[in-house]
């Protein structure tokens, strides 16, 4: 908020005068009054006080000396600052203007510079601070005055001057003290307080001005409250416009004589006395205001404490009566909450137990029934097998829907997060279904805006699942006419889109009361269409919930008998192209055989990586270190080499570096780098040793698939945009928020090799884990040896689906990189061995039920 402007009040019987004072006053942004005679502004005072008064001396009726007497005499206009005005600059009118207590004086034939320096430092406050609320500020004392005189100027009579000063003012009841020089006084002045410093300028104008200065650095350094006084010893040597502007308080003309100095000392000490007076009797008023408010407020607490007290014995009363009401409800919510609880487990439980039960042997019924279709049949029996295979694939499809809900139902959803291009998802799901559209005589056709080059960061699988749902019922829900499947692009920036996927169909269609249930679990569009039609009534459910996780909403616009759209909206972040491309390669192109080279040195991984690459007709080489890939790459023409990172013997990096050095066309062989470390940097660094493309651990099998095709079609490669850096790779979420077992990892294994030999191979990953948490301990808290093995460890049981010996087996790498204590190290090697123990549990019933799936029927 800006300060008003200072008012300024100007008592000057000249009208000329006046006006000349208040334009001058004006220009400077101050306000003015003008009183004509002395009577006249002292009626003013009795109103609002200005913050100087601007007085002529020769005043008709009441003089301007006898004005200032009566604002000294008045209590409430004491401290007024006074400037007195006179046509003469005679030494008896600076004697009645000091006398009657003017603060300065100034002749009317003085430039208006030189007056307005004398107005700027009347109004300024005072230097230094404000004395402290309980020091004790005494009305009368001897003024203590410090007289400055430079030392190089004695022989010009200076010491005479101020001898003559000293003598003077010590008889004015003043404490003089005499330096030679600014730096001395200076020097004193640090060391003890004073009221007045009287300079007794030098010839020299420069080193007057700059000892003037020094002088009103030093007051407003150490926060003094003293009035600088120059005393010009040669009348008109020194401007005193320029001595002013360098910040004293007054400008004297010793040929004025000592009285005149005198009168002007005394009007500053009077001016400061008055001052600290006001502040002095503010504070007192202040306390005694304080004071009286902490009265009042004391009242008003007590008063309020008396009404609290009985409003919270009222309070408590009602709340006890209260409380005894809500135990009772509590106990009953409890009980019938823990009732619902044990239900939905239970619901889960068998719903989940028995789809895999089921699930088990109907898988090989399919597989059986696919062998014995690919038999020489009589047009009979291949219709028997064909009907047992639609059967089971029908029955295989309800298993799974009941499956799915029953992980939705007990949070064990999982998304995946891929790039991926929707056109192709979209595209996948139209060429799945043109075949039954087909068989039942139907159109299956697509509106679809135009999507090429969009590529989005979300889950292919679930998106793919949700519109698989939606055109299977509306084949199933159509006799005749068409389904079309459309993919409108509702919102598009730099970061993201919005896809509106939509099924539109020709069928039944669904009555309104209808529309609002077919989103729950076991409901469909009429009680009977369950027996005509057939189904569980849990694929709108599971794609509701599918959306729900995925970010989306889902709807329904209906008429019975007029057909029905079903749509879902999904928010999704634009992804890179090049991803898109190899997860389009691993889905939908036919890799050919190969001929590829794997370097790991764990055997679990190695064993693994065989199979999955042999069962897609691949030819495998394997090989435990960097040294020996490298003579394996010199003596074979490898399609690809699958390349660890850290191995025994040579790493990857140095090993890759030294295939790139051999003779063509061995150097060229695409190499992927098959690493756990996330890091940035690290990433970089193998890119640099010759290295195609990082394939983090665990291994995504689509990715290498996609790689793959990649690598057979001529693609180029890159490597994957780096995750956000973590410096020492110790933040996250907690290890024990992982899954013991990443379910999705372990059914894909079981779907590409046989179930004996991926339970040997988990049974051996639990027992590895294990072995290489007992040589870490045996390390007995060595760096490199926690390193190695939790490195190797992390990619192992990544690979086979233990995430949370994985995430723990990461966190102490970490730990061991950033130079942890061994408190911290321990505390980790225990909680992997918790989760080993846990694990290995758990596993027990994977194992089981892949004893059972083996087991002659």
């Amino acid at each position: 908020m800006t300060e008003p402007a200072p008012k300024i009040l100007i008592v000057e019987d000249s009208p000329t005068q006046a006006l000349r004072l208040q334009l001058t006053l004006e220009q400077q942004g101050w306000a003015t009054m003008s009183s004509a005679s002395a009577e006249d502004a002292l009626a003013k005072l009795n109103g609002e006080l200005p913050a100087l008064a601007l007085v002529d001396l020769h005043l008709p009726g009441i003089s301007g000396d006898e004005f200032t007497r009566r604002v000294r005499m008045n209590m409430r206009t004491r401290s007024l600052p006074t400037l007195m005005l006179t046509d003469s600059d005679s030494l008896e009118s600076q004697r009645r203007a000091f006398e009657s207590g003017a603060d300065d004086f100034v002749p009317k034939s003085a430039a208006s510079d030189v007056l307005l320096l004398r107005i700027r430092n009347l109004l300024r406050s005072p230097a230094g601070a404000a004395p402290e609320s309980d020091a004790a500020v005494p009305e009368f004392r001897r003024s203590r005055t410090l007289v400055v005189v430079d030392v190089t100027e004695v022989d010009r009579g200076r010491a005479a001057i101020a001898d003559r000063l000293a003598v003077h003012l010590q008889q004015e009841n003043h404490d003089v003290t005499v330096v030679p020089g600014g730096e001395m006084a200076v020097a004193r002045l640090g060391a003890n307080p004073y009221d007045c410093v009287v300079v007794l300028l030098p010839d020299s104008v420069e080193t007057a001005l700059q000892c003037c200065r020094r002088l009103d650095d030093a007051r407003r350094s150490l926060g003094q409250a003293f009035q600088i006084v120059a005393l010009e010893p040669t009348p008109g040597l020194h401007p005193p416009l320029g001595v002013l502007e360098t910040g004293v308080d007054d400008f004297v003309d010793a040929g004025s004589g000592l009285q005149i100095l005198s009168a002007r000392l005394g009007a500053h000490l009077r001016r400061r006395a008055m001052q600290e007076e006001a502040i002095r009797r503010a504070k007192e008023e202040a306390e005694r205001q304080r004071e009286l408010e902490q009265a009042r407020e004391l009242a008003r607490t007590a008063e309020a404490k008396a009404k609290l007290i009985a409003a919270l014995e009222q309070s408590n009363a009602e709340l006890a009566a209260a409380n005894l009401r809500l135990r009772d409800v509590q106990a009953e919510l409890t009980q019938a909450k823990e009732t619902a609880e044990r239900a939905a487990r239970a619901k889960t439980e068998f719903l989940a137990t028995m789809s895999h039960e089921i699930r088990t042997p109907m898988t090989g019924v399919l597989g059986m029934a696919d062998l014995l279709a690919a038999e020489d049949l009589s047009p009979n029996q291949l219709h028997y097998v064909n009907t047992i295979r639609r059967s089971g694939a029908h029955l295989l499809s309800i298993i799974n829907d009941i499956l799915d809900f029953s992980r939705i139902e007990a949070g064990r959803l999982q998304l995946e997060t891929i790039d991926f291009a929707p056109a192709a998802a979209v595209d996948h799901v139209y060429s799945l279904m043109q075949p039954q559209a087909t068989e039942r005589g139907l159109v299956l056709r697509q509106e679809v805006d135009d999507l090429s080059g969009l590529v989005v960061h979300g889950d292919p699988t679930r998106l793919r699942q949700v519109l698989v749902n939606l055109v299977g019922n509306a084949l199933k829900f159509t006799a005749r006419g068409e389904v079309v499947i459309g993919v409108d692009l509702r919102h598009a920036d730099e970061q993201a889109v919005v896809l509106r996927i939509w099924v539109r169909d020709t069928g039944i269609g669904i009555a309104a009361g209808r529309q609002a249930a077919l989103f729950s679990a076991f409901v469909q569009g009429d009680a009977s269409t369950s027996r005509h039609y057939g189904g569980s009534g849990l694929g709108l459910a599971i794609s509701k919930r599918l959306v729900d996780a995925m970010g989306g909403t889902i709807g329904v616009e209906s008429e019975e008998g007029r057909g029905s759209l079903f749509w879902f909206e999904l928010p999704m972040r634009r992804g890179q192209l090049v991803d898109a491309a190899l997860q389009e390669a691993a889905e939908s192109d036919a890799v050919p055989p190969m001929r590829i080279l794997v370097a790991d040195d764990v055997a679990v991984n190695r064993e693994l990586i065989s199979t999955m690459l042999t069962r897609q007709g691949h030819q495998v080489d394997l090989v435990e270190n960097g040294q020996e890939a490298v003579e394996q790459a010199a003596r074979v023409p490898y399609d690809v080499i699958l390349m660890d990172v850290q191995m025994p013997v040579m790493d990857g990096a140095e090993a890759t570096a030294r295939i790139r050095r051999l003779p063509s066309p061995q150097a060229g062989v695409p190499i992927l780098a098959l690493t756990a470390n996330v890091m940035a940097s690290e990433r970089e660094r193998y890119l640099a040793a010759g290295m195609n493309r990082c394939l983090i651990k665990p291994i995504v099998w689509s990715e290498l698939f996609g790689a793959l095709a990649a690598i057979a079609r001529g693609t180029p490669m890159r490597s994957d945009p780096p995750a956000a850096p973590d410096p020492d790779g110790l933040q996250g979420d907690d290890p024990v928020e992982q899954p013991l077992l990443d379910e999705r990892r372990i059914e894909n294994m079981a779907a590409k090799m046989p179930a004996s030999m991926l339970r040997q191979m988990l049974g051996r990953s639990i027992e590895a884990a294990g072995e290489c948490r007992q040589r870490m301990l045996a390390g007995d808290g060595e760096v490199a040896v926690l390193i190695a093995e939790a490195h190797k460890l992390k990619g192992s049981a990544g690979t086979v689906g233990l995430p949370r010996v994985t995430a723990l087996a990461a966190r102490i790498e970490a730990a061991a990189r950033a130079g942890r204590d061994q408190a911290v190290l321990a505390e980790l090697l225990d909680r992997l061995d918790r989760a080993i123990i846990h694990t290995r549990a758990a596993l027990g019933d994977v194992l089981r039920a892949l004893d059972g799936s083996s087991a002659p029927s």
